[in-house]
């Protein structure tokens, strides 16, 4: 067994031992040996780990370059909606298409029959069957109460807005590259020169004189040149009837037999006479509830506004 009095110390592989010893020279002895051991030590400590690090294996680590994700673009929804329902569309037209020359095909033959019977029909044949032929229509003549002559219809114009201040209401007709002012329609000068008296009373100038719709030989069916020219008929004696203040003015049927007699193939420039017509009816009814001057001059414009729509269908026809 080691005495408990010794140290071990082992330097270059060899172990020394050291004696305790209270003697301060064998203790500084002791220690300078002893300092040597552990340099020794360590030193070796260090070039163990040096050749633990030079056999040590080196590790890398080898990164992976990442995959840049590719980015998506989101599609509104409403963009889809529209897409689909395009696609559903046109797939439909498709099989439609495809049903509608399936049937075209069957019906082939029908159809070229018909396009050939067509064209053998000579064009000489729609002319002998059309409804339209000569037609004379018949002049229609009076006398006008004209209140102004003007060379343009502005001018006109504002005479007319002056004339309503005074209560005189007129109507514009241009004939001969000349614009008159007409307030009222009669059978004869006389009577004429009658209405303009009443009018000077409200302190308005007239003059009366004959005025005409030419005669016109127009193509339309025989119908319907037939049923314009009675309606001037009706027109004419109610011309007479309003200058004289007949009491049948209100209560004539021939307005409404008239116009409950107009063809079914009537032209569209017929119509607003058929209107003029109308109102004319509403007027005399009026008149007749309520018989006045003003009833019986509103009555006189609307004579002269057919006599003036019959001239515009002649021009038309």
């Amino acid at each position: 067994m080691d005495k408990p009095n010794q140290i071990s110390v082992r330097i270059n592989g060899e172990d020394s031992y050291l004696e305790r010893s209270d003697d301060p020279k064998e203790q500084e002895s002791n220690r300078k040996l002893f300092e040597k051991a552990q340099a020794e030590q360590a030193s070796a400590v260090e070039e163990e780990q040096e050749d633990s690090d030079e056999s040590a294996p080196t590790i890398s680590v080898i990164e992976r370059p990442s995959k840049k994700k590719k980015r998506s673009i989101a599609i509104p929804l409403y963009v889809k909606q529209l897409a689909v329902a395009g696609i559903s569309a046109l797939a439909i037209g498709l099989v439609l298409g495809v049903v509608m020359l399936r049937l075209m095909s069957a019906a082939g033959g029908n159809v070229t029959e018909g396009v050939r019977s067509e064209a053998a029909v000579p064009a000489s044949q729609y002319a002998t069957t059309s409804n339209n032929q000569p037609f004379t229509f018949s002049a229609v003549d009076g006398y006008i109460v004209q209140v102004g002559v003007y060379s343009t219809v502005e001018k006109a114009e504002e005479w007319q807005q002056v004339l309503v201040s005074k209560g005189v209401e007129t109507l514009t007709w241009q004939q001969d590259g000349q614009v008159t002012l007409v307030a009222g329609v009669a059978p004869s000068l006389d009577q004429a020169q009658k209405i303009g008296d009443a009018l000077k009373t409200k302190g308005v100038e007239t003059y009366s004189k004959s005025w005409s719709v030419p005669s016109v030989d127009a193509s339309v069916s025989q119908a319907e040149g037939s049923w314009v020219q009675e309606g001037m008929n009706v027109w004419a004696n109610l011309v007479t009837e309003a200058t004289t203040g007949s009491e049948q003015l209100g209560v004539n049927p021939s307005i409404e037999k008239w116009l409950q007699g107009m063809p079914d193939e009537t032209r569209e420039a017929a119509l607003p006479l058929r209107d003029e017509f109308k109102e004319l009816a509403t007027l005399s009814q009026s008149y007749d509830g309520n018989p006045t001057e003003a009833g019986l001059m509103d009555i006189q414009m609307k004579l002269v506004g057919i006599w003036k729509s019959y001239e515009t269908y002649l021009q038309k026809s």
